[in-house]
């Protein structure tokens, strides 16, 4: 992996600072392909964004961001090494439960006062301030069954549909598998965010209401 010197010379705010591709995903096949699926309508450029919290507790986003499905790869890499770094001093609420407590393109901190690895979410389905990136991390890694589940439903939701096939294939995913706090499948939720893309792809794959 890159030193933090050369992240920071290279990033772009306006990429994942792991993959270093465009946080803004093109969606849907521009032309038909029978090979896939029937054709999926005009382009479309969603963002797929988790912005950082660096530096002090309280300081707020600071403008390095990466993909969702990087992050939490990122964040399972760290815990398969067995693990969870603990900052020095141990913030006011404990021991953090997120197996990232620093930020790879400038090395400063990005938990809370009480440990919690707080970020910024944007994507298709709006923008959440404040989410706990830190529970979401405990939840996959005490339902490992959770983590092709939730990455179905994220690759849908990006457009990644040559992705959501071959995750199917080596998964063997449920195309009718529900995810999140909502309990939707990724039908419901592309039909709820008026993806139609997304909707005719998933119905090409027999999904259904």
């Amino acid at each position: 992996m890159a030193s933090t010197s050369q992240l920071w010379a290279t990033y772009s705010p306006d990429t994942c600072m792991f993959c270093h591709q465009s946080l803004h995903i093109t969606t849907g096949d521009p032309e038909p392909d029978s090979d896939t699926g029937p054709e999926r309508g005009v382009a479309e450029t969603v963002i797929d964004d988790v912005e950082l919290y660096c530096g002090l507790p309280g300081s707020g986003p600071s403008g390095h961001h990466t993909h969702w499905t990087c992050l939490i790869d990122h964040a399972k890499q760290a815990r398969s090494r067995g693990v969870i770094p603990i900052p020095t001093p141990v913030p006011p609420g404990g021991t953090p439960t997120s197996a990232i407590t620093s930020c790879v393109v400038c090395g400063q901190n990005v938990l809370d006062a009480f440990g919690r690895f707080i970020v910024d979410v944007r994507n298709e389905g709006g923008e959440t301030r404040g989410f706990d990136f830190g529970e979401e991390e405990v939840h996959l890694d005490s339902h490992p069954n959770q983590v092709h589940v939730r990455a179905f439903h994220d690759l849908v939701a990006a457009g990644d549909y040559n992705g959501t096939i071959d995750l199917i294939a080596e998964h063997d995913v449920d195309v009718h598998c529900r995810y999140g706090s909502d309990s939707l499948t990724a039908l419901q939720k592309a039909m709820f965010n008026g993806d139609t893309s997304g909707v005719e792809f998933l119905r090409s794959l027999g999904a259904t209401v």
